[in-house]
């Protein structure tokens, strides 16, 4: 229960406050690239996604952040680490 009790909601580090941005950074990314007839495809939000959920993780294990929004940063990282594989499963 103390762990719940020491959750914030913003981040506290400099790690976690990057990672937050890289990740709605990508967010931003990927959504103007869905409403945008041109582009440079979806890699620039997947990058930015994916280095915002790995500077998340080293910000909670390094750093030891407890934000609830560097925590939810992580889910990025898995959804473009899940995206590669699924891409070659389920191709368009």
């Amino acid at each position: 229960m103390t762990f719940f009790k020491s959750l914030t909601l913003a981040p506290i580090t400099t790690l976690g406050r990057m990672a937050l941005g890289f990740a709605l950074a990508g967010f931003l990314l990927n959504m103007l690239w869905s409403i945008m007839p041109f582009g440079l495809g979806g890699f620039p939000g997947l990058a930015c996604s994916a280095l915002g959920g790995l500077l998340a993780l080293v910000a909670i294990i390094r750093d030891r952040e407890r934000s609830w929004l560097v925590i939810l940063a992580v889910l990025p990282l898995l959804f473009a680490l899940l995206s590669i594989p699924l891409h070659f499963i389920f191709p368009d």
